[in-house]
């Protein structure tokens, strides 16, 4: 099922002419070099202990991650069927297994972790 929704996503992307390739780039690129910005903006602007909360909270997420990744041992899509061809550079660019998904595991505790301290302050 997943290899048949990547051949979608993979004719759509070729249909456009790679026409949104260059923002998904910037947005990852922006995920993974510039996110942790927000903790540190909470940590100093707003509240010490939402700004400590949200590092823990992804600290907490890479490590199980990393284990995860270990255990479950997904391939990358291209190494499983060679009919998907990834955008831009991700075949030299992207290592190791492909699940859990580092760039989901970055943003979910960073927004995640930002929400929950929001709303605990705002209950208050």
């Amino acid at each position: 099922m997943d290899i048949e929704y990547l051949h979608l996503l993979q004719d759509f992307r070729n249909a456009i002419n790679d026409a949104l390739t260059p923002f998904m780039e910037m947005i990852s690129l922006f995920a993974v070099t510039y996110l942790m910005i927000v903790p540190a903006f909470i940590y100093w602007a707003f509240d010490k202990r939402s700004g400590l909360y949200t590092p823990a909270s992804y600290n907490s997420c890479i490590a199980v991650n990393a284990v995860l990744k270990l255990r479950v041992c997904a391939y990358r899509q291209w190494i499983r069927d060679s009919r998907v061809l990834p955008a831009g550079d991700a075949i030299t660019t992207a290592t190791g297994y492909s699940f859990p998904d580092g760039h989901t595991t970055t943003a979910t505790p960073i927004y995640g972790g930002s929400a929950v301290s929001a709303w605990k302050k705002h209950k208050s």
